[in-house]
């Protein structure tokens, strides 16, 4: 949860130590803005699930996120969809 403010802190240590951070983007596609944190992080890679046919699985989250707005831009969507 972006609200989590020492999770939030730990990803962007180990981020800035080098770590390659790669997290889930959520279950709870497929509504845009669904991306989940730590996913929607700059510093981390989003992956995303297929579905049988190749394609982005409906129950997959995707971004932007829009917990931000109106105020911010949103963060990033998926970096990597897999099987």
């Amino acid at each position: 949860d972006y609200r989590d403010t020492p999770f939030v802190d730990k990803v962007s240590q180990l981020a800035a130590a080098g770590i390659t951070i790669v997290s889930g983007a959520g279950n709870s596609g497929p509504g845009w803005g669904s991306l989940m944190n730590p996913a929607d992080d700059a510093a981390v890679i989003g992956v995303a699930g297929l579905d049988k046919d190749g394609k982005l699985a409906a129950w997959s989250s995707r971004g932007m996120t829009l917990w931000e707005e109106p105020l911010g831009a949103g963060r990033a969507g998926v970096d990597v969809i897999t099987h």
